[in-house]
């Protein structure tokens, strides 16, 4: 049979299917979590049913509608019979971890696939931990007597199967005095465990982070409500074929994805997508926004009730407050100073400052000015002020650019807000993807590496 295939011009509307690695992790969390979860998007194949058939064999609820499924959990029990997880490794390597916390015997067995690839590792760390469990030559089937969750210190290679470490990271808020976690080799496969560990914020479990290790104390899930993203293996074929043969439009996708193949993402933009970053006065920044000039606000601004009503606010990434500054040789020494009768204050027009000092300081001359807050340090320096109130990190960054010591932060802030990012309403799934992207930053360490180093010193100025 001879086919040809001539070049094509498409275009058209493409929903890419949901990730299965999500939809498993979603599904294990949920069992583990006492009261209704919700998992919206699932993906329905041979790994997913197994994992669900294998859950419902210990006592998880799953009602399924359309498009999502409602998992009632928490109240595990041993299984009547063994518990065939076909040939889905996650399913097999999460659940011998999650049996460990199961009274009484449980037995796994696998397809003719999956029984020849190893486990072992697992079984070895499972047992550091005081679990009881067993295979023949390292190969399911595995045996497991549940209830001897101890806990402490295990270890696991880092280059092998990221499974087995999402497995232990998954029991370990079971476990009596808590889990560390120690990688033996550096992690490889780092995006999957990324994957369980946002799975997990997602239901309530806090993870600590190190270069080698985890840590986790004894938590209790949180029911929730799991979305599905859409897998990347799958859209990359699609975003090849937009990038080159046409127009088409890619949903259910999340471009802040730890699955790998969102790599893709980066290579099609090196063909020429671009970002633009626009600079507007502090009173400008929301008109902007509105007025689709820009599509994000990435500024220091605090996220109150009066903002969220014309704008939607992401998850604050850091808390800061307004603080006061005067002039290094004032007499002013602490705040209480600054509630004398009189006492003229700097603030930026419609800032949080501006409404702290207000509140703060009701005998005070408040003099507004328009633009960033360097202008504020500007007006004390030059004697047009006696003090400035503004939010502590932009006071900190706007020092950078004055002579050291001309400038004083008292003590104490004035009030604590939390600073976000924001969006228009109409921006859900922007809202979304930064929502995400904060959540990575701060699991894998970045943000507190970013806040340290920006806000919390002055180190950066001696770098640029």
């Amino acid at each position: 049979m001879k086919v040809t295939i001539n070049k094509s011009e498409l275009k058209g509307r493409v929903r890419i299917p949901p990730s299965k690695s999500h939809t498993i992790r979603g599904l294990m969390c949920a069992a583990l979590a006492e009261g209704e979860s919700q998992i919206v998007h699932p993906l329905l194949s041979d790994d997913t049913e197994a994992a669900a058939d294998v859950l419902g064999k210990v006592g998880v609820d799953i009602q399924r509608e359309d498009d999502l499924w409602r998992i009632s959990g928490g109240h595990l029990h041993q299984p009547d019979a063994d518990l065939y997880c076909g040939d889905s490794a996650a399913t097999l390597r999460f659940m011998t971890a999650i049996c460990s916390i199961i009274p009484g015997k449980s037995r796994l067995t696998a397809g003719s696939s999956l029984s020849q690839r190893p486990i072992g590792p697992l079984i070895r760390a499972l047992k550091k931990l005081g679990v009881d469990c067993s295979s023949e030559s390292g190969l399911p089937p595995v045996t497991v007597a549940g209830g001897r969750l101890k806990g402490r210190e295990t270890e696991i290679p880092g280059n092998i199967s990221s499974q087995y470490i999402s497995a232990l990271l998954m029991i370990s808020p079971f476990a009596a005095k808590g889990v560390e976690i120690r990688l033996t080799k550096l992690l490889e496969s780092k995006p999957y465990v990324m994957m369980t560990l946002i799975c997990l914020k997602k239901f309530g479990i806090e993870v600590v982070k190190a270069l080698d290790r985890f840590v986790v104390d004894r938590q209790v899930y949180r029911p929730a409500r799991y979305e599905i993203e859409g897998d990347w293996s799958s859209a990359s074929y699609f975003l090849a074929l937009g990038a080159t043969s046409g127009e088409l439009e890619i949903e259910n996708l999340n471009s802040a994805s730890w699955q790998g193949d969102r790599m893709i993402l980066n290579l099609l933009r090196e063909m020429g997508v671009k970002i633009k970053f626009l600079s507007y006065d502090w009173d400008g920044i929301i008109p902007a926004l509105l007025s689709k000039k820009a599509d994000m606000l990435a500024a220091d601004m605090t996220a109150t009730l009066k903002r969220a009503m014309k704008i939607s606010f992401v998850d604050p990434y850091m808390y800061m407050g307004s603080v006061v500054f005067v002039k290094q040789d004032s007499p002013i020494k602490t705040v209480e100073d600054v509630k004398k009768a009189g006492i003229k204050i700097a603030v930026l027009l419609g800032s949080t400052g501006e409404n702290d000092a207000k509140k703060a300081f009701p005998e005070a001359k408040l003099k507004t000015y328009k633009g960033g807050g360097p202008l504020l340090i500007n007006a004390l320096l030059a004697g047009h002020t006696e003090a400035g109130v503004n939010d502590g990190s932009a006071v900190r960054g706007g020092l950078a650019s004055f002579p050291p010591n001309s400038v004083r932060i008292l003590e104490g802030q004035l009030s604590e807000s939390p600073l976000s990012f924001a969006v228009r309403y109409d921006s859900p799934d922007l809202k979304d993807w930064l929502n995400l992207f904060f959540l990575h930053i701060s699991l894998d360490g970045r943000l507190k590496e970013n806040l340290d180093y920006w806000v919390n010193s002055m180190d950066w100025k001696k770098d640029h």
